[in-house]
């Protein structure tokens, strides 16, 4: 729709300028293909970045659009899947989902609480952005 090519290139235009997905945090898991840091010889792949926070932080949207779901894994607890036009951007790692599908939203409200794993007193959100079926960079993405 018209709509949702405007929104696409207002999207696009906002490259490194979006708002980060916490309040205050910086990043601790790179996008791209990595060695294991443990691991010789095994390669990880990070679809998008993670971003450690504070305890208690909430993950927030990093620009307008609507919520086309919310699910639960057991390795990255709840997601939350937001659409501005044919970007998606995508936040997992969230305990408490406070959106639900076909909301809209506004950039920075809150998508939830963060997970804290009790185990490495570690709080980070998960973020990915992605362009139709292309993954994306996102620390590109977000204002320095």
């Amino acid at each position: 729709t018209p709509a949702e090519v405007a929104l696409s290139k207002d999207f696009s235009n906002n490259m490194g300028k979006l708002p980060w997905p916490v309040v205050r945090g910086h990043i601790v898991g790179l996008f791209g293909k990595h060695s294991h840091p443990v691991l010789k010889g095994v390669i990880i792949e990070n679809n998008g970045v993670d971003i450690k926070t504070e305890t208690g932080s909430e993950a927030r949207s990093v620009f307008g659009g609507t919520v086309v779901s919310v699910f639960f894994l057991p390795t990255t607890h709840n997601c939350v899947i937001v659409k501005h036009g044919e970007f998606f951007t995508v936040y997992s790692n969230i305990e408490t989902v406070a959106v639900k599908a076909g909301q809209a939203l506004t950039v920075k409200q809150s998508l939830g609480k963060l997970y804290t794993d009790k185990n490495e007193d570690l709080t980070k959100v998960h973020l990915e952005i992605w362009k139709g079926k292309d993954k994306l960079d996102p620390k590109l993405w977000l204002a320095n």
